[in-house]
């Protein structure tokens, strides 16, 4: 009589960080569809600190704001369950990233803030905050995400900066700043990266409220610096290894001086 082999599947003897470095391949939600191979990959999705949500993964998702479609509400409720399993397992996330397409930002607020306050006690290096929504919308970003000290990479689309003073940003570690059809104040963007020594890449892109920037700031790190108008139009770009002074006009960028 032939004896029974017991067929093993090889992934499931994987260390947790191997499959971390799979799972951070993928969409989180083909990440999260991982966690029925087995008993490792559920465990090792269950803590999964890169966190990448991007609605052209979900593409039944047709707007937050469509009360008659019951998938409409899919993409918010995968974030807000994945966060809270994270949160109450007193788990750190180290990325986080979030595109997605909004017809009601009042409704989905709540959510946001909620997830940028677990963002603000962990010891996160990436977050990219990505929101598309009618211009007459806005969601104010908290400002708890000043004093993460950890983050190398901030990335923010479609937000509105609250006025803030130098003593609260703690972005000593920052050296990527990226705002695209960001609102925020002159002085906001002057503390923001005077508060930045490791700055390497600065990127602006179609913001709003920015008047007339001038001011002298040292930047000694700085790499890249690209700048475009409230159009879209890249104005203007360089790359040097020493920025000490600037100055520029937005709308037009009249006034460019280095």
């Amino acid at each position: 009589m032939e004896g029974t082999v017991n067929q093993r599947d090889p992934t499931s003897e994987l260390s947790a960080y191997l499959i971390h470095e799979i799972l951070n391949l993928l969409p989180t939600r083909d990440a999260a569809r991982t966690s029925v191979l087995s008993k490792a990959w559920k465990t090792a999705w269950d803590s999964f600190p890169y966190l990448d949500f991007d609605q052209e993964n979900f593409p039944d998702y047709n707007g937050f704001s469509l009360p008659d479609d019951i998938d409409s509400n899919n993409f918010i409720e995968f974030i807000d369950s994945t966060m809270e399993k994270l949160q109450n397992r007193d788990l750190k996330i180290f990325k986080f990233r979030l595109f997605i397409d909004l017809k009601d930002v009042k409704k989905a607020s709540p959510f946001f803030d909620q997830w940028m306050s677990f963002v603000s006690m962990s010891t996160i290096t990436e977050l990219d905050f990505q929101l598309h929504y009618p211009l007459v919308q806005s969601y104010f970003l908290p400002k708890s995400i000043y004093g993460v000290m950890s983050i190398t990479v901030l990335k923010l689309r479609g937000v509105k900066l609250q006025p803030c003073g130098c003593e609260e940003i703690k972005f000593s570690n920052l050296k990527v700043l990226c705002l695209d059809s960001v609102y925020l104040e002159d002085q906001t963007l002057l503390n923001l990266i005077s508060s930045c020594p490791l700055i390497n890449e600065l990127r602006i892109d179609k913001c709003c409220g920015l008047t007339n920037v001038k001011n002298d700031i040292h930047m000694p790190s700085l790499l890249t610096f690209d700048l475009a108008d409230q159009d879209g139009y890249l104005i203007w770009e360089f790359k040097t290894k020493k920025c000490e002074n600037w100055e520029f006009k937005t709308k037009k960028c009249e006034n460019v001086k280095m």
